[in-house]
């Protein structure tokens, strides 16, 4: 059976295991974590009124699937045009 001496000297070393075991956990956890964004980083956005202009030829749009831009600042819409219920066809 181990003495009392034996019991006080492995604490200290059980109690240092311990604190780097937490240390490293904590470093871990901290970095894992996603950094708050900064204020140059939060993108701005205005409202443009003119947009989106009428359609021509009275034109209607289905379900749109996509949107994206060309190099040219065009905006293209992918839709599904046959998606239009009948209220919605008489929307013109």
């Amino acid at each position: 059976m181990p003495d009392r001496d034996d019991q006080n000297r492995a604490v200290p070393g059980f109690l240092k295991t311990i604190s780097a075991v937490l240390a490293a956990a904590t470093l871990i956890g901290l970095t894992a974590l996603p950094r708050a964004a900064e204020a140059g980083d939060v993108p701005t956005f205005a409202v443009d009124a003119s947009w989106p202009k009428p359609l021509p030829n009275n034109w209607t749009i289905g379900q749109v699937g996509g949107i994206t831009t060309d190099s040219q600042g065009h905006i293209w819409v992918v839709h599904r045009p046959k998606s239009l219920t009948d209220d919605e066809k008489g929307a013109r």
